[in-house]
């Protein structure tokens, strides 16, 4: 695999670059090839990008801030940016209710509402009576905004860990007419910001990742070619450490015929995406 051909290098973290909470075999090849070229887009909702850029220095991976997006954080910059000083039902980890305190959201903590919005973000402290809360807020009219529509991601042994998707399915149960805007993959919106901050065409880029309906898919809507890690149909390496031993001549995915790559425009794959995200994406 020839690192070298391209100017931006986009990876996922969860089951690709982390394997639970330590990096993943190759991690650490692929952070020292390449270099600062190397940018992290992760769905991840707990954390902030400078937690886990001092989280990654602990095993000796020194990436900034800067080159690290993360969808719960990002979640609520975009809502900041777009709606300063919004009235908040936040659920989610108190690192990431915190962190939209300090960028100027008024958090509803006990979600008496009124309120102009729910976020929603992996919530390990979820409880009946919070599901409750934000079905009642939507039904009163706020906004539903989530990081990620990931059911689950894989801990360092395999097994799935709950996920902002299995909460948001929930409350699209509950609530089936309220829409959601999505902010982390498969949207686009996290790599256009990769390829912003990099100064990056997408086709001088890579995207590696393990899932092809969030990692793939996303980057390919935007031209971003494709490496998929794992050990299902399609994927060109078990992991990132094999992917670096492939010969040069194996390139990435494109969205092209001749590479057929799944992706959220295919003809009739929106509504089996859909179906099985058991949620309404909204464009934003």
């Amino acid at each position: 695999m020839a690192i070298n051909n391209v100017s931006t290098v986009l990876v996922d973290l969860d089951g690709c670059f982390l394997a639970g909470n330590e990096p993943a075999p190759g991690a650490d090849e692929l952070y020292k090839t390449a270099g600062d070229k190397l940018f992290l887009v992760s769905n991840n909702s707990t954390l902030t990008p400078d937690l886990m850029s001092i989280r990654l220095a602990l095993y000796g991976v020194t990436i900034p801030a800067e080159r690290i997006l993360l969808a719960g954080a990002f979640m609520v910059d975009w809502m900041a940016a777009r709606h300063p000083g919004s009235t908040i039902f936040f659920m989610g980890d108190k690192v990431i209710v915190e962190y939209a305190r300090r960028q100027g959201l008024r958090v509803d903590e006990a979600g008496k509402g009124p309120v102009d919005a729910v976020m929603l973000a992996r919530d390990t402290d979820l409880s009946y009576n919070r599901l409750d809360r934000a079905a009642a807020l939507l039904h009163q009219g706020a906004a539903l905004i989530a990081a990620n529509p990931d059911f689950s991601h894989p801990d360092k042994n395999g097994v799935p860990v709950p996920e902002t998707g299995a909460i948001l399915s929930a409350i699209k149960r509950i609530v089936p007419e309220v829409n959601v805007t999505v902010i982390g993959k498969p949207e686009s919106v996290l790599f256009e910001e990769a390829l912003g901050r990099s100064a990056c065409s997408p086709h001088d880029a890579i995207m590696i990742g393990d899932n092809p309906l969030t990692d793939l898919a996303g980057a390919a809507r935007i031209g971003i070619p494709t490496y998929l890690v794992g050990t299902g149909q399609g994927c060109a390496a078990r992991d990132i450490r094999q992917l670096l031993a492939l010969d040069d001549r194996v390139g990435p995915r494109l969205n092209s015929e001749e590479t057929p790559l799944i992706t959220i425009d295919s003809p009739g794959l929106s509504a089996v995406l859909l179906q099985a995200l058991e949620i309404w994406v909204r464009p934003l």
